[in-house]
C-alpha cells in the first residue's frame, strides 16, 4: 500500500464498521492530522539531502527540493523524535479505546 493518504483512508474505512461514530470522528479529527504532521517531519529527515557547513560545524543543513534549506541542530532532531514518540503514544491510547469499545467485545 503506497502513500500516506491511501493508508489513512484504509484505516478509516476499516474503523467504520468496527468502532462507534464518536471514535471514528475522533480518529478523523484528532489522529489523522497529527499523523500527517509527523509523517511530513519524518519524510524531511529521511528523504532530505543533508550537507555539512563550515559556518555551523555542529549542525546539519537539509536541502529538500522545493523548500528553503533548513539548519538542524541536535535539539531539532531530539524535538522531532519527541513529537513522533508523543504521536505514537497517542495512537496507542486510541487503539486501547478501540479495543475496549463495545463493537470489539
Amino acid at each position: 500500500m503506497e502513500g500516506l493518504k491511501t493508508r489513512l483512508d484504509f484505516v478509516t474505512d476499516c474503523l467504520k464498521n468496527r468502532v462507534s461514530v464518536e471514535l471514528l470522528e475522533e480518529f478523523k479529527r484528532d489522529m489523522v492530522p497529527e499523523i500527517r504532521k509527523r509523517a511530513q517531519e519524518r519524510n524531511k529527515v529521511v528523504h532530505g539531502i543533508w550537507q555539512l557547513c563550515d559556518e555551523y560545524p555542529t549542525d546539519l543543513i537539509c536541502t529538500t527540493p522545493g523548500d528553503p534549506d533548513m539548519q538542524y541542530t541536535v535539539k531539532n532532531f531530539h524535538d522531532i523524535a519527541d513529537r513522533i514518540n508523543a504521536t505514537t503514544n497517542i495512537m496507542v491510547k486510541f487503539w486501547v479505546k478501540v479495543q475496549a469499545s463495545p463493537q470489539n467485545m
